[in-house]
């Protein structure tokens, strides 16, 4: 993935409806977040889907 995916919109924490950041760890937690900001605590939505998966 590039570094250009990193972005709110591709967060697994990222919630598309409300624009809202539900990171605990992030710095933006609880704020609303434009769907190409981009943090440090970025995490892929589909590396999540995959871990359920396996569940």
């Amino acid at each position: 993935m590039e570094n250009n995916d990193r972005c709110c919109k591709t967060c697994v924490y990222h919630d598309d409806w409300t624009w809202v950041c539900f990171n605990p760890d992030s710095e933006s937690r609880a704020d609303f977040t434009n769907e190409k900001f981009v943090c440090n605590c970025w995490e892929s939505r589909e590396d999540k889907n995959r871990d359920a998966e396996k569940h």
